[in-house]
C-alpha cells in the first residue's frame, strides 16, 4: 500500500528524518510513535505532501506520488487531526461530505452516505445532520471529523493524535468505537501518538522512532516482550517495569453470564425476571444479541404503572468496553463514572460480559495476593 525508501527531511541541516525504509501493508493499522521531535508527524505529513521529503521516494500503490496531483492525492487519502478542524458555518451533513462535493457526487448520495455513517457511530442522522460544530461535545466532534475522513471511502486514512485532547472517558470510548470501525472496514491507517497504551490498543504494528530513524517496529507484543535496545526498553518500560504485575483483560475477569431481556418483553416480565435472579439491572439485547441498553430497578419502580414494555424504560447511554481490552480499562470507568458495572461487548457490539465491582475487587486481590483468593 505504501512504501518509504530512503526518505529524508532536512529542516536547516538538521535530519528531521533520516534514511526512513518503511512499508505499511494494505488494511494495516500502523503507529508511529516515539519522544517529541522524533519526526513521527513529518513522517504523517508527507505522505499527503503537505511536507515534502528532501531526498528519497514515498509509493502509494506502486506509484510515486511525487507524481501526484497533490490536491487529487489528498482527496484519496482520508485526514484526521487533534484540532478536528471541522467548519463552524457548516452543517455535520457539509462538515462530513465535503470531499464527496468537491468529487461533484450527487446529493442524494451525499446526504445517503452521511446518513449511514452516522448511524456507524450511533449518531442519529435526523437528530445531527443538521446541527452545527458548536452544538456538539468534544468527543461528538471527533467521531464527525473521523466520519469526514471516511466519507469518500478513501484506501488509506492518517491520524494525527486525534483523540489527545479529548478527557480520559471520551478518549477511550473513542478508541473502542474506532477499533471496531477499523475491524469492520479494514481501512489502512496510520497513525500518530505519543500515547503508549493508545499504541497498544490500536496498533497491528508499531513503528518506534528517535532522532528521525526507526529503532524498532513489530507487533506490540515483541516491542514488549523482545525490545531490540535499551531505548525500547525504557521507552516502553516507563510505563511497564519488568517486574510489574498485569491485571487480566477483561474477558477473565467479567461475568460472563449477565441477565439479559429483549426491549418487547413486558414490564411485568423485567420485574419478575429481576425478582427471580436476583438482580437490580437488566441487560437489554435484541435477537442478535447485541447490547442496546439497560433497565435499572429504579426505572422499573418509577414507571411500571405508566410503562407496558421494557423498550419504554430503556437507558441506552451505558458505558461499555470492548471484548479484549485491558482490565484495567473498565476499572477506571467505573471509578471514574462511580458506576457499579460495565458491560464487554464484542466487535459486532453483542453482549458478553459484565465487570462488576466484585470482579475488580477479585482481580486485584489476585495481583496483591496472589491468585489464591476465591471469588
Amino acid at each position: 500500500m505504501l512504501r518509504f525508501e530512503q526518505v529524508t527531511k532536512i529542516y536547516s541541516g538538521q535530519r528531521v528524518v533520516d534514511c526512513l525504509d518503511l512499508e505499511v501493508k494494505k488494511g494495516e493499522f500502523l503507529v508511529l510513535i516515539g519522544p517529541s521531535g522524533c519526526g513521527k508527524t513529518t513522517t504523517l505529513k508527507m505522505i499527503n505532501r503537505l511536507i515534502e521529503p528532501s531526498e528519497g521516494k514515498i509509493y502509494m500503490n506502486g506509484t510515486d506520488i511525487s507524481r501526484l496531483d497533490p490536491v487529487q492525492l489528498r482527496r484519496q487519502i482520508g485526514y484526521v487531526i487533534q484540532q478536528v478542524g471541522l467548519f463552524p458555518n457548516m452543517t455535520i451533513q457539509q462538515n462530513v461530505d465535503v470531499v464527496l462535493r468537491l468529487l461533484k457526487r450527487p446529493l442524494q448520495e451525499r446526504q445517503e452516505r452521511v446518513r449511514e455513517l452516522l448511524a456507524m457511530v450511533g449518531m442519529d442522522p435526523a437528530l445531527y445532520a443538521e446541527r452545527y460544530p458548536n452544538e456538539l461535545s468534544g468527543g461528538q466532534q471527533q467521531r464527525i471529523g473521523v466520519l469526514r475522513a471516511l466519507a469518500a471511502d478513501p484506501p488509506l486514512i492518517l491520524m494525527d493524535e486525534p483523540f489527545g485532547a479529548l478527557d480520559p472517558i471520551t478518549r477511550e470510548s473513542l478508541q473502542d468505537e474506532f477499533k471496531r470501525l477499523q475491524e469492520k472496514l479494514h481501512k489502512t491507517i496510520v497513525f500518530v501518538t505519543h500515547d503508549m497504551d493508545e499504541a497498544l490498543k490500536l496498533a497491528d504494528r508499531i513503528v518506534l522512532m528517535k532522532d528521525g530513524r526507526i529503532v524498532q517496529a513489530g507487533p506490540p507484543e515483541e516491542l514488549l516482550r523482545h525490545p531490540a535496545n535499551d531505548f525500547v526498553a525504557f521507552f516502553f518500560g516507563k510505563k511497564r517495569k519488568e517486574n510489574e504485575i498485569y491485571l487480566e483483560t477483561v474477558d477473565e475477569v467479567m461475568n460472563p453470564a449477565p441477565v439479559t431481556i429483549r426491549p418487547e418483553q413486558g414490564v411485568a416480565e423485567g420485574v419478575e425476571l429481576m425478582r427471580r435472579r436476583h438482580v437490580d439491572s437488566l441487560f437489554v439485547v435484541d435477537k442478535e444479541e447485541r447490547f442496546l441498553g439497560q433497565v435499572t430497578i429504579e426505572s422499573l419502580n418509577r414507571e411500571h404503572l405508566r410503562a407496558h414494555q421494557i423498550i419504554e424504560l430503556l437507558d441506552t447511554n451505558v458505558p461499555t468496553v470492548l471484548a479484549g481490552s485491558k482490565a484495567e480499562t473498565a476499572f477506571r470507568i467505573m471509578t471514574e463514572q462511580r458506576l457499579k458495572y460495565v458491560p464487554v461487548v464484542d466487535t459486532e457490539g453483542r453482549l458478553v460480559g459484565l465487570v462488576t465491582r466484585t470482579s475488580m475487587v477479585n482481580a486485584l486481590a489476585s495481583v496483591v495476593w496472589g491468585d489464591g483468593i476465591s471469588a
